[in-house]
């Protein structure tokens, strides 16, 4: 096969199969080494400043805290093959009066966490009746216990 970039003729296990999209062959039009090549020179041209800046950008947004946070415990519940249900820390907040439920003391929102009373690891569901409001520090520190 030609590789379109250095122009040079290669065996076919020379390219890779492409992500997304798909040619006529099926194969990447350009070989492993020039892909590897300009993956590096882009790297070195803006390193990984987008997703530094988005997540700076991004970390203290409420919204975007509670998308990525409900998004995670989807993916664990559908990974563990346990139910699930949406579930909003904002409403989880409210209900459990602003208390952490492993230490009993006020909770601000910034430190909020949902805690699973028993754990999605240990087979766990992500249902309402299964969370309950902590610290980040209170949950990290009981981990995957009930």
């Amino acid at each position: 096969m030609l590789c379109k970039k250095c122009q040079r003729d290669k065996p076919q296990d020379q390219f890779g199969r492409p992500l997304g999209r798909t040619t006529r062959t099926g194969y990447d039009i350009y070989c492993k080494e020039c892909r590897a090549a300009y993956a590096r020179e882009k790297r070195a041209k803006t390193g990984n400043a987008y997703g530094k800046q988005y997540y700076q950008r991004t970390k203290n947004d409420p919204k975007k805290r509670a998308h990525r946070s409900a998004a995670r415990a989807r993916r664990r519940a559908a990974l563990a093959a346990v139910p699930s249900e949406p579930i909003d820390i904002e409403t989880l907040y409210v209900r459990d009066g602003g208390i952490c439920q492993l230490c009993n003391t006020p909770v601000s929102r910034q430190d909020a966490s949902i805690d699973h009373k028993v754990p999605i690891s240990l087979g766990g569901p992500n249902l309402w009746s299964n969370v309950q409001l902590a610290h980040l520090t209170c949950n990290a520190r009981k981990g995957n216990r009930v």
